[in-house]
């Protein structure tokens, strides 16, 4: 499996690199279905994350222009979840130097932040309902949460990433952009 990157000059798109995804998995989760050719991919001006669902227990960080392999990241092993379930992940949001994950472990529904310049996990949010979307800004996070995946609303829940409070509580509809 190979991940191509390209760079957009006016109309056309000039390739920059391409990387092979490697195929190792998490040592706590069974085989995944290989037909499963879908992956999570995230950049920033610091690192291009990639989560193949096929492992997702692992988090790639290449160089963003060079494509280069920056770290490698067992999510499992680092959020020290040994000896139970992977983490079920349900989305991921990227900002400088900063990833949010949504995931579910058990019957917990969280959100984590990890930090790429530090290599470490900081804040972590627990929430009633999955995560499916995450916006971030340097002041605040911003999660939609739902179970129903047909339902049309959703809740919208803003925490302050300096307080570590949630400070506001919406219901809005699942197809209106967050904007911060």
């Amino acid at each position: 499996r190979y991940v191509a990157c390209f760079k957009r000059d006016g109309n056309r798109f000039n390739p920059l690199y391409e990387l092979e995804l490697e195929r190792n998995s998490c040592e706590y989760q069974p085989a995944r279905n290989h037909a499963d050719k879908t992956l999570t991919a995230a950049v920033t001006d610091k690192f291009l994350l990639i989560q193949d669902n096929q492992n997702p227990c692992y988090f790639r960080f290449y160089h963003w222009t060079k494509g280069t392999l920056e770290r490698e990241l067992s999510v499992h092993k680092s959020l020290s979840l040994a000896r139970s379930a992977c983490p079920e992940f349900s989305c991921i949001e990227a900002l400088g130097d900063k990833v949010y994950v949504s995931y579910t472990v058990g019957n917990k529904n969280l959100i984590s932040q990890y930090n790429f310049t530090t290599g470490k996990w900081g804040l972590s949010f627990e929430t009633h309902l999955r995560a499916f979307e995450l916006v971030s800004s340097d002041n605040f996070l911003c999660a939609k949460l739902s179970d129903i995946a047909f339902e049309k609303s959703c809740e919208l829940t803003v925490w302050s990433l300096h307080t570590k409070l949630e400070i506001a509580l919406y219901c809005t509809n699942k197809n209106l952009p967050v904007i911060l």
